[in-house]
């Protein structure tokens, strides 16, 4: 029986090697182009890679501010969770929607300044 299983498992798996390298030239052709880097493609390999770069260096900050937003709104939920126990109070609540708002807006907006450096 394991050699039966062996044998038609070597089978299947030889099937679908020959299956997808027969359709890769098919699927291959539909396959939108890479978009050039938001600075632009030209001027060499060295500026397209720093191009590339830069818009590294923003998805990062992008990422930064979504944790950041994150993490307010988990603290302002961990807060109005805390009223029904009676550890805070809404004026808490209130102080931490204020205090995340001002945080994650500053965020964003030191976000959107460091995009124009890069």
């Amino acid at each position: 029986m394991n050699k039966l299983i062996t044998k038609l498992s070597g089978k299947i798996l030889t099937v679908c090697i020959t299956a997808s390298i027969g359709t890769q030239s098919v699927l291959a052709s539909g396959i939108p182009p890479v978009t050039a880097p938001s600075g632009g493609n030209g001027g060499g390999l060295i500026k397209t890679a720093q191009n590339y770069m830069g818009d590294g260096i923003l998805l990062l900050g992008l990422l930064l501010s979504t944790w950041s937003l994150i993490r307010v709104v988990s603290n302002g939920i961990t807060t109005y969770g805390e009223i029904s126990d009676g550890k805070a109070t809404y004026k808490d609540l209130g102080t931490t929607a204020v205090v995340g708002v001002v945080l994650a807006s500053a965020t964003f907006w030191m976000v959107t300044l460091a995009t124009e450096i890069f």
